[in-house]
C-alpha cells in the first residue's frame, strides 16, 4: 500500500503509479492510503506520486516522487510480502 499523510480539509487524493515515464495505474479516492493489489510486475521499479484536492481545487503533485522495487521471495516466483512495498510518507 502507498500512503501519504492525511491532511485536514482534503476531499480527494489522486495517486499515480509509473514504470519509467509510463503511467501504469492511477486511483482517485478519499483515503490517504492506496492498496494497490497484486498486479505489480516482478523485478520492476515503480515510481509514484500523489496530489490532494480541497475546496479550492487540486494542489501540485507532492515532490519528489517516491519509488520502490518489487522482488521475488525465495526464488519461487511469489511476490514479496506486501509490507515490503508499503511507504508511509509524512510531510
Amino acid at each position: 500500500q502507498l500512503k501519504v499523510q492525511s491532511m485536514s480539509g482534503v476531499t480527494q487524493y489522486h495517486f499515480r503509479l509509473f514504470i519509467g515515464n509510463t503511467l501504469v495505474m492511477e486511483k482517485y479516492q478519499t483515503s490517504a492510503t492506496w492498496k494497490i493489489g497484486t498486479n505489480l510486475q516482478n523485478n520492476t521499479t515503480y515510481t509514484w506520486d500523489c496530489q490532494a484536492q480541497n475546496t479550492n481545487g487540486w494542489g501540485p503533485y507532492f515532490s519528489p516522487a517516491w519509488s520502490f522495487t518489487v522482488k521475488t521471495k525465495g526464488g519461487k516466483g511469489d511476490l514479496a510480502d506486501p509490507r515490503t512495498i508499503q511507504q508511509d510518507i509524512e510531510e
